[in-house]
């Protein structure tokens, strides 16, 4: 998620930051992913997406 809206920023710029702050926003909310990247022994990290 970090790599596709560094690509946006690259692209356009901040035109669609606040768009993107939705979805990361609600990251941790969402007991989906943890679920999924604990059954890896991974661990999502959304400071790095702010």
């Amino acid at each position: 998620m970090k790599t596709d809206i560094d690509k946006i920023r690259r692209v356009h710029g901040s035109k669609y930051d606040a768009a993107a702050k939705e979805p990361v926003g609600d990251l941790p909310h969402n007991k989906l992913p943890e679920i999924l990247l604990a059954d890896n022994g991974r661990k999502a990290r959304t400071c790095f997406l702010k």
